[in-house]
């Protein structure tokens, strides 16, 4: 990257700002006789006097001719503005584009980043730099060459008409000029040091806050909070103080800037005015050279503006570069995209480490280690932690790169080759693997996803807008790879067809025993879309499901969704809705935002009702809860009514008593809101109450059937359960039952759940809906997951790739010892004459490898069969 931002922004936009700089000077004449005109209208069209008037070879009037010149004024002013408009908007569109060059390019070079420096600095640093501190760079190279021109050519333009009309006029406008520009230098100075220890400072409180952000179980755990508050607290007050300097400097030099600048017009009005009264200077020519020092302020502020702008960015610019040139980064080459002689690139040849050596903050990590593992063999590595051996499994997944030494692949150096070969051929999955922010799918798929395998496909199919995002991808030295195209490249899986590749992603599932939690998940989301087919077929079984459930106990398990009756297991908005809202807000809420949804509660009486009810369930949670402890777990349990809403309640209540008769007329219509907000959470067969009787019921079913009328067309905003069709709305296992497990009978949901799947079974649809469950989403850094299926589903992504080198670094630290035996034995099984490179800590697998290498402090202490091995590893 460039040291110097000028040499940056010429060596990219040089001709962009030559166009910039061509419509600058070619908008200065007509800014020079925009002053000129307005000379002419007061000296000849209005104080003139004379009889007649010649333009343009045409004799006229004087209000003729006034007419001309104020015509000719405004059409210059509008042509003036037009073109200031077309720079400004150039200027924008410029800014913005070289900052998303910007951005891209401190992006790409994360990616070349190497890994230790990731121990060093950590995302709270790093996403600011790439965000928030270079948002000014964007304004700023827009307007870096061109700005100056302008205003600097407005400054001149104005100076010389000045000095045109009076010379000594002339010298007083610029007498002050030489003790600006020799003061407002040294002063920014001072203003530049301190936002630099300011974007410091703020980089460090970004990255405490990341940490307790990580770190916030512990923070609970060890009531470390006023600790923490405090740390905090004494970052900001630094931050503060240095924000606090900034500004006294800064509008220091604002005040001594505005002061320099109003005592130029005590020399026009004194000099300007003498000349006049002495009738060496017309009025006219002083009015207009009043209107043009008028004009010249602006410009020169917004050069001594733009100069602090300049060295204010030039510091931000030298600070970002300076991080993101850390040492060791990776080539750009080794990052070149996939060719055709790398596309045939193989490393089933076989491992060789020859004195490998790697070391990190001058400690040895890795030391002078020598073996060779045969392209065919299953090799354990053996070490405890800290011992050397994570840092073995990475430096032969080429995600380190060694101090000494060399690993070769096939007689092939792997720093040699580019990660368009690694990154296809090698299949690495460690403790710290990390899932992304979307489906289970897309990260099971991510080590498919190298090259775009249509690259011409486009998500909205509009060729003209695909056209444009390409040329300004280009204009920016953006990537122009269409983000939208096909990207799972299914060869590399091994698989021909798209039938093929969905038997090898099922059997990779069922080699890491993902199937049965990828089922369970399937089965209660409602976050997956299930194809045609496979949801007219859930619908088919939904008479088989409930039978065979109804059989698990005595009396009705199932209650079914009927339209005509009321349910008692559903609370009362589920059963006014009787349906799923298609924008995925709640049945409340879309009650409650639906001016159709109300005038129907409001016309049937229920909203009346409904707050009556709500009046008198907060009257039981008040009483009830009045002297439980705001913290209690009671409050989440069961009460309707938050503990720190419970005084607006109370306070209602007491208000509503007052009144008598009249009480329901002191409730608010907002708190009207509310109540009937509570009555709409009642379940009649969960809460026993006794509250939603039967007249109740009846008015929501009638309710009911007016919503179903009104909206049955609108399947786009509500999905109305429907038993002989799929609810999309609703989850797979929901689908199946099209009912509610009675409340009472909710000890029999684990059955339930056993029941549906051996009735899925039966019908050989267990593994569709396994394949759909790929479709749930993992959440940020997959924390909707639990642990072990996060570790699971990272080893089947490696494994999917079918890699000629398959290198697990004590992946599965988090399944019990049978789990990881049985998964052991199903990977080993899977990688048959394949090289398969496994860190374990568990000594007791080792004799299930091929070949054995064991670390002790950082050497490779042993290495043969496990046979020849038996007393080493006895002793581990």
């Amino acid at each position: 990257m460039d040291k110097s931002i000028y040499r940056y922004i010429l060596r990219h936009t040089k001709r962009d700002q030559i166009f910039l700089v061509l419509l600058t000077a070619a908008s200065m004449p007509l800014v020079y006789y925009s002053l000129e005109i307005p000379k002419l209208i007061i000296n000849k069209a209005i104080g003139g006097g004379a009889a007649a008037y010649q333009a343009f070879g045409i004799s006229m009037t004087q209000i003729q001719y006034l007419l001309l010149l104020s015509g000719i004024f405004l059409a210059m002013v509008i042509i003036n503005g037009g073109m200031k408009y077309v720079i400004n908007v150039y200027r924008g569109v410029l800014g913005e584009r070289m900052l998303r060059r910007f951005r891209y390019t401190l992006y790409a070079r994360i990616l070349r980043f190497p890994l230790p420096h990731f121990k060093n600095v950590s995302a709270g640093e790093i996403i600011p730099m790439v965000t928030a501190e270079t948002e000014p760079l964007g304004g700023f190279i827009g307007d870096s060459i061109a700005l100056p021109v302008m205003q600097g050519g407005l400054l001149l333009t104005y100076l010389s008409f000045i000095f045109v009309q009076d010379f000594w006029l002339g010298i007083a406008s610029i007498a002050l000029y030489p003790p600006q520009i020799w003061l407002i230098p040294r002063l920014q100075h001072a203003v530049n040091q301190l936002s630099k220890e300011r974007v410091q400072n703020v980089r460090k409180l970004s990255d405490r806050i990341g940490e307790s952000v990580a770190g916030i179980s512990d923070i609970h755990a060890n009531d470390a909070g006023d600790y923490e508050r405090a740390d905090i607290s004494r970052r900001l007050g630094v931050v503060f103080g240095i924000r606090n300097e900034i500004y006294r400097r800064k509008f220091f030099i604002k005040f001594l800037n505005n002061f320099l600048a109003q005592l130029t017009p005590f020399f026009f009005y004194s000099i300007g005015g003498y000349l006049v009264l002495k009738n060496q200077l017309s009025l006219g020519a002083l009015v207009a050279v009043l209107a043009a020092y008028k004009d010249i302020a602006p410009p020169w502020k917004e050069l001594l503006k733009f100069y602090q702008i300049t060295e204010d960015v030039r510091v931000k610019y030298a600070q970002i570069i300076e991080q993101f040139a850390p040492q060791g980064m990776l080539a750009p080459e080794l990052q070149r995209p996939l060719d055709d002689d790398a596309a045939q690139i193989k490393l089933d040849g076989g491992v060789r480490a020859s004195r490998l050596r790697y070391s990190e903050d001058a400690a040895a990590r890795v030391d002078g280690m020598d073996f060779e593992i045969g392209g065919d063999a299953h090799t354990a590595v053996f070490g405890r932690d800290g011992g050397g051996g994570d840092e073995l499994m990475q430096l032969l997944a080429r995600l380190l790169a060694p101090n000494a030494g060399a690993v070769h692949f096939g007689g092939v150096d792997s720093q040699t080759l580019p990660e368009s070969v690694t990154g296809r051929r090698i299949g690495y999955c460690g403790a710290d693997s990390r899932l992304f922010n979307a489906s289970i799918r897309d990260n099971l798929y991510y080590g498919l996803k190298q090259r775009p395998v249509n690259a011409d496909a486009d998500e909205d199919g509009d060729d003209d807008a695909h056209r444009r995002t390409i040329k300004e991808s280009l204009a920016s030295g953006n990537s122009t790879q269409n983000r939208n195209a096909d990207w799972v490249d299914i060869g590399l899986a091994g698989a021909a067809d798209a039938g093929a590749f969905e038997d090898a992603v099922h059997a990779v599932i069922e080699c890491v025993e993902l199937d049965d939690e990828l089922l369970t998940l399937a089965l209660r989301s409602a976050d997956i879309e299930l194809p045609p087919r496979l949801a007219a077929q859930i619908a088919a079984l939904r008479e088989q499901v409930v039978g065979e459930v109804n059989q698990l106990g005595s009396g009705g398990i199932i209650e079914p969704l009927d339209a005509s009756q009321y349910i008692q297991n559903l609370t009362v908005e589920e059963n006014l809705l009787f349906g799923a809202p298609a924008s995925g807000i709640s049945a409340a809420e879309f009650l409650a935002e639906n001016s159709l949804a109300q005038k129907v509660l409001h016309d049937s009486g229920l909203q009346r009702d409904l707050g009556g009810i709500g009046l008198e369930l907060a009257r039981l949670m008040v009483e009830l809860f009045s002297d439980v402890p705001d913290d209690s777990e009671l409050f989440e349990q069961f009460s309707f009514i938050k503990a720190a809403d419970l005084p607006e309640y109370r306070e209602l209540l007491a208000s509503v008593d007052a009144a008598g008769e009249d009480g329901d007329d002191e409730i608010s219509p907002p708190m009207r809101e509310k109540l009937v907000a509570l009555s709409l959470q009642l379940c009649p067969a969960r809460h026993r109450l006794g509250l939603i009787t039967p007249e109740i019921q009846e008015k929501a079913l009638t309710a009911r059937k007016i919503l179903m009328r009104e909206f049955g067309g609108d399947g786009a905003r509500i999905r109305f359960f429907d038993r002989d069709s799929y609810n999309p709305g609703m989850s797979v296992q929901e689908n199946l039952l099209f009912g509610m497990i009675a409340y009472s009978k909710g000890h029999l949901q684990p059955r339930v759940t056993e029941t549906i799947r051996g009735v899925l079974k039966k019908a050989n649809l267990n593994r569709e809906i396994v394949l759909a469950g790929l479709d749930c989403p993992a959440g940020a850094g997959g924390m909707k997951l639990p642990a072990a299926l996060r570790q699971k589903l990272t080893l089947a992504r490696a494994l999917l790739k079918n890699p000629d080198v398959l290198i697990i670094n004590n992946a599965l630290g988090d399944l019990d010892g049978r789990s990881f035996t049985r998964i052991l034995g199903r990977v080993m099984e899977a990688r048959r004459g394949r090289n398969l490179i496994w860190a374990l800590n568990d000594p007791a697998c080792l004799a299930r490898f091929a070949r054995v290498l064991i670390i002790e402090k950082n050497k490779l202490a042993h290495q043969g069969a496990p046979d020849e091995l038996a007393g080493v590893i006895a002793e581990l």
